[in-house]
């Protein structure tokens, strides 16, 4: 069975929350008399976040090392929060996920400090991921559920939308489909509630996921048609060629094998014009199957 791909655009969703949602700093009018020390490091942090963005991984690490190192020095919590996160984001990213813990551990530790209710939850929601990745489930699960109690408590409803997607996948890793399913039900009805398009198409995708490997493959093709479709209104390109190469999948199981080369070869491009060295891997290896 070829392998089943969750999108990219919240992996770092991985990741719920992403480094452009941790790492921009926009600092209230209460307190911009003593934002001038933080100037320069907020704006490196957020070249930083320029970089990651473009795959510059390892120009975006140095960037936050420093900015990390001039935030303790003028005992900003906050700013050095958002770096952790941004390193703990980071190494996700890179699959190093025992790095990545620990940076978001060091994150959490700091939120509490400072009783921030909404960055722990941010925080407690990364552990999960990172454990997630490492293969730690249940305790992958453990994080999440405490994450989206944190959520529901101050009514962040896309906070809460991720987290039950975090749920979802983790189950899912589980081979927990059922329990999968609910979650990401639960993940899209909030997505359409509030209008998140991105997480909608996010949620529509993993249920095809779940799905699959449940082996209903008519339903992994309705669900990844209605995620491509969200993906090329928002113009989410690597989020369209992620459910291209499922929606393959889906097909070469149902031995429609012209229509699988035909969506693996629609993903292989788009992952080629965006550079997605993994995603052009993934379709490559999916056409070799086909």
């Amino acid at each position: 069975m070829a392998r089943f791909l969750t999108l990219p655009a919240l992996a770092q969703e991985q990741n719920t929350v992403s480094p452009e949602q941790e790492g921009t700093i926009t600092p209230s009018d209460a307190i911009v008399e003593v934002d001038s020390k933080k100037a320069e490091p907020d704006k490196l942090l957020n070249h930083g976040i320029s970089h990651f963005g473009r795959s510059k991984f390892p120009e975006a690490l140095q960037s936050w090392q420093q900015v990390l190192v001039i935030y303790k020095q003028i005992r900003y919590p906050e700013g050095e929060a958002n770096s952790l996160t941004s390193l703990g984001n980071a190494y996700g990213t890179l699959g190093e996920y025992k790095t990545a813990i620990d940076y978001h551990q060091n994150s959490l530790v700091i939120a509490q400090e400072i009783t921030d209710r909404l960055g722990e939850a941010n925080h407690l929601s990364n552990m999960g991921s990172a454990y997630n990745g490492l293969g730690y489930y249940k305790t992958a699960i453990d994080y999440y559920q405490q994450s989206l109690d944190i959520f529901r408590e101050i009514g962040n409803r896309e906070a809460e939308a991720k987290s039950l997607r975090g749920l979802g996948l983790a189950y899912g890793n589980l081979e927990e489909y059922k329990k999968a399913i609910d979650y990401h039900q639960q993940s899209l009805a909030i997505a359409r509630k509030i209008g998140n398009r991105e997480v909608e198409a996010n949620s529509l995708n993993n249920l095809g996921g779940a799905y699959y490997y449940l082996g209903e493959y008519k339903q992994v093709i309705d669900y990844q048609e209605q995620s491509i479709a969200i993906a090329r209104e928002i113009g989410n390109r690597e989020g369209e060629a992620g459910s291209l190469n499922n929606l393959g999948n889906a097909y070469y199981e149902l031995g429609d094998y012209k229509k699988a080369i035909d969506y693996h070869q629609q993903s292989l491009a788009i992952a080629r014009t965006i550079r997605d060295l993994i995603g052009e891997a993934n379709s490559l290896g999916n056409l070799g199957n086909a």
